[in-house]
């Protein structure tokens, strides 16, 4: 990590990315690890995204029931 990627700031992944473009300069243990990395972090933004996305709809559905009901309009 340190010879490759020691610039690369943290988060969003930038590190993991990183290291994935220099894979062919590392021995075989880093590149195994770094492969469980990747799907480690995949599926973590694979949840988040399921989890915004059900917060969202949980969201809506509380502004909806909430919202008073529309009076009809006079023809």
């Amino acid at each position: 990590m340190e010879r490759y990627c020691s610039d690369t700031k943290w988060g969003q992944g930038r590190r993991i990315a990183c290291l994935a473009k220099h894979k062919d300069q590392v021995n075989a243990a880093c590149r195994e690890r770094l492969e469980l990395m990747q799907q480690v972090f995949a599926l973590t933004q694979k949840n988040l995204a399921e989890k915004r996305k059900q917060e969202a709809e949980e969201t809506a559905k509380r502004a909806k029931s909430a919202a008073p009901a529309a009076e009809p309009q006079p023809k």
